[in-house]
């Protein structure tokens, strides 16, 4: 079972060192800035099934905003991070909030995150800030350090939960109007042998 996450903000927000954490539980520094994509993948299993993630790192810079728009098409999960030390990441947020219902069209899971919260004596926004943000757009919230890795394998962990019991319920849901099809489907054939 696979799954298309995205992970998108501006530039410098520490979004390719998110995935290096992720993957290699390690920091580089010297990250350079993405151009149009990167792609990685994880595996986490939930009752005797592989949930893969096939996850997505879009450049944050505005010249490359119209080409990584066309990855977001078929993701389950869209991840926003902007950097507690910058009030311009934050404010953007609404922009990328826009920019995925624009672009996906079904019902996606959304995860704020807030990076670089080991900078506390540089930070600008608040951890309450992030989390009323969060809560009045109906997304989950985390805080996370790709120096320290503090939740960033909470997120994806998360972001493959939720994809992987929705995508059960919807095939649960599925059986269950089959069921009623067939059954009524028996009922007219019935009906049908009665009748003539």
């Amino acid at each position: 079972m696979t799954f298309k996450v995205i992970v998108i903000g501006e530039s410098g927000v520490g979004k390719t060192c998110l995935l290096v954490q992720l993957t290699e539980q390690k920091f580089y520094s010297g990250t350079t800035t993405t151009i149009g994509v990167n792609f990685t993948s994880m595996e986490y299993d939930f009752d005797s099934t592989t949930v893969r993630l096939k996850i997505w790192d879009t450049a944050g810079q505005e010249i490359f905003r119209s080409m990584t728009k066309t990855y977001y098409r078929g993701s389950s999960c869209a991840i926003i991070v902007y950097d507690v030390t910058s009030s311009e990441s934050f404010e953007r947020v609404d922009d990328w909030i826009k920019d995925v219902k624009e672009f996906v069209k079904d019902e996606i899971l959304l995860i704020l995150v807030g990076n670089k919260a080991d900078l506390e004596d540089r930070r600008k926004i608040s951890t309450e800030s992030g989390q009323n943000f969060a809560n009045e757009n109906n997304m989950l919230f985390y805080e996370t350090s790709a120096l320290t890795g503090s939740n960033v394998q909470e997120i994806f962990k998360k972001c493959a939960k939720k994809s992987y019991k929705k995508h059960s319920k919807e095939k649960k849901l599925k059986k269950a109007d089959e069921k009623i099809i067939t059954n009524l489907e028996d009922e007219d054939e019935k009906k049908k042998k009665k009748c003539c």
